[in-house]
């Protein structure tokens, strides 16, 4: 009984650790790694271009870094990186990938529906037929019908969804037999998702999407806390804003609808 207690047990932590990295990461090879390069790129308010180099050394790896910092400081410099922080990013990169469905569902477990509402202050979508609580009625109401997966799944939507705002990422891992496995992404989304298998082309289909949330943390691990990527690798808080944003202006337009509707008036039930 207790043997079979321990079992559950280990079950449970697993399930509740979906967004980690293997468990057995400590086996995986990165003693045939050439190096590891990681470039990123924005073009629209700001040209952005970042360029970094992992290479083995000494048991360890060696990030050599060179980019503009957010607060426009010129970097150009080396620092050890531990082992353990590659193997972290290869285990992600070698698992099988994640479909659309489980890194949207794993992202949302993450967030709270209070999150997502107006906070009120959102005073530059003042209305003449609608005050800032009905707002947030209607608000509450649509994510109560669309939930938190579903909102999040709008949010991320097909391509590109704004202008002037056009990132590149991509990451080689290239080994000393001259195999290498390289991946991609011009999302504009939280966590640069998806990933998308292979060098850049004309288009990609589906199944060459990874929605891995470890790969995305892998690399914000390894990166600079003042690159530019390395924000972009996170985006939680921007996403949460963007959906407020239009949470906002959806209740606004449904309530100036509603007003011009005779005998319709708004609860909080």
């Amino acid at each position: 009984m207790m043997q079979w207690s321990l079992l559950l047990a280990m079950l449970g932590l697993l399930a509740g650790c979906a967004c980690k990295a293997p468990a057995d990461q400590a086996n995986v090879n990165v003693e045939s790694i050439e190096r590891i390069q990681i470039e990123y790129h924005h073009m629209g308010w700001d040209n952005i271009e970042e360029h970094y180099t992992l290479t083995p050394h000494g048991g360890t790896f060696v990030l050599r870094s060179n980019y503009e910092s957010r607060s426009h400081m010129r970097r150009d410099n080396s620092r050890t990186m531990p082992i353990t922080k590659v193997r972290d990013l290869v285990a992600a990169v070698e698992a099988p990938a994640w479909t659309r469905s489980r890194g949207i569902h794993q992202l949302a477990s993450t967030l709270k529906p209070k999150q997502l509402l107006p906070t009120g202050e959102e005073a530059f979508f003042m209305s003449p037929e609608c005050s800032r609580s009905e707002q947030r009625i209607l608000a509450g109401q649509r994510m109560k019908r669309r939930g938190i997966t579903g909102t999040l799944d709008s949010f991320y939507g097909d391509g590109l969804s704004w202008t002037d705002d056009y990132p590149f990422a991509m990451v080689q891992i290239i080994h000393r037999d001259g195999t290498r496995t390289t991946f991609h992404s011009n999302s504009q989304k939280a966590l640069l998702l998806p990933w998308i298998s292979g060098v850049p082309q004309a288009s990609a289909t589906a199944t060459m999407e990874n929605w891995s949330i470890p790969i995305s943390e892998a690399l914000r691990a390894i990166l600079p806390t003042d690159s530019h990527m390395q924000k972009r690798l996170d985006g939680i808080g921007f996403m949460v804003e963007h959906i407020r944003f239009h949470a906002v202006t959806d209740a606004v337009r449904q309530c100036n609808a509603l007003r011009k509707k005779p005998g319709k008036l708004l609860s909080s039930n």
